[in-house]
């Protein structure tokens, strides 16, 4: 699996980020595309990013029949292809689109203590 992240400019960007990344390397099967803002680093985030940015009907590419490595055990047998998947977590291109909303630590140990208090620990 590989993820992405890239400042978009053009709808359709990540979907060539997407392509250019799992012809480039035979192993990588899954390609999550992110706008810089998520840490490729923190898989939290980059689920974030899926959950709020991913609208599946057209943010998720499926590309069957694709070479895979031999030694995939979810490629055919016979053919040793797959179905390779990209996944476009950007936020889309050119709309209003809801900003990233972040707690402050003073706010986050502030529900901390609350949540304590109720007898619900983290």
């Amino acid at each position: 699996m590989a993820i992405v992240s890239m400042k978009k400019t053009a709808a359709g960007e990540p979907q060539m980020a997407m392509m250019t990344t799992m012809g480039t390397e035979l192993y990588t099967k899954y390609v999550i595309v992110v706008d810089e803002d998520v840490d490729i680093f923190d898989m939290n985030d980059v689920m974030w990013a899926i959950a709020t940015r991913v609208q599946a009907e057209k943010d998720i590419l499926l590309i069957p029949g694709v070479k895979s490595a031999i030694l995939d055990p979810t490629s055919d047998p016979k053919t040793f292809t797959v179905t390779k998947m990209g996944i476009d977590a950007t936020r889309p291109s050119g709309v209003d689109f809801a900003e990233r909303l972040v707690v402050s630590d003073e706010n986050r140990a502030r529900a901390r203590e609350m949540l304590a208090a109720a007898g619900i620990t983290l």
